[in-house]
């Protein structure tokens, strides 16, 4: 699970399901938050209108992101 937090209010804001299985990374930039890892999966969430997209080709784990 990954949350968005606002620091200054100390509340949530948002929170996406990113995986069933362990996120070993993420990518985070000022619209998306991109995660993988224990799956084939790279998953990427706009923040602001929450639409998630799954990028898929891997055939084994994810270690590291970049754009």
């Amino acid at each position: 699970m990954v949350r968005i937090v606002d620091l200054e209010a100390k509340k949530v804001i948002k929170t996406f399901i990113a995986a069933k299985e362990a996120i070993k990374c993420m990518l985070v930039t000022e619209s998306y938050i991109f995660v993988a890892g224990c799956d084939s999966i790279i998953r990427g969430f706009n923040v602001l209108s929450g639409e998630q997209k799954e990028y898929s080709g891997h055939t084994g784990w994810i270690y590291c992101l970049a754009v």
